[in-house]
């Protein structure tokens, strides 16, 4: 389920993100009074969320429990062995 929800997250970061810089520009030739810095914070985020800090990082790291819980699961089927020992 949490997959399904950061594909569709990642849906919505790719349309905005255009959306925000095409507001910043718009800005910047109209000239008006309007302070371009939320736009310009919001597209900096967005382009964020789209690299591999963002939601790729969120996607691995949904992984790491499962990972974690099954190591765990091996060392202590196997607590005979030093290594395993040493990483816990």
């Amino acid at each position: 389920m949490l997959c399904i929800l950061l594909v569709v997250f990642g849906r919505v970061v790719m349309v905005f993100t255009p959306l925000a810089l095409a507001k910043v520009v718009e800005i910047f030739e109209d000239g008006t009074k309007t302070s371009p810095w939320p736009y310009l914070l919001a597209y900096v985020a967005l382009r964020f969320l789209q690299g591999t800090g963002g939601i790729a990082a969120l996607r691995d790291v949904s992984n790491y429990p499962s990972a974690f819980v099954l190591k765990l699961l091996i060392c202590r089927s196997l607590a005979s062995l030093d290594p395993c020992h040493a990483v816990l």
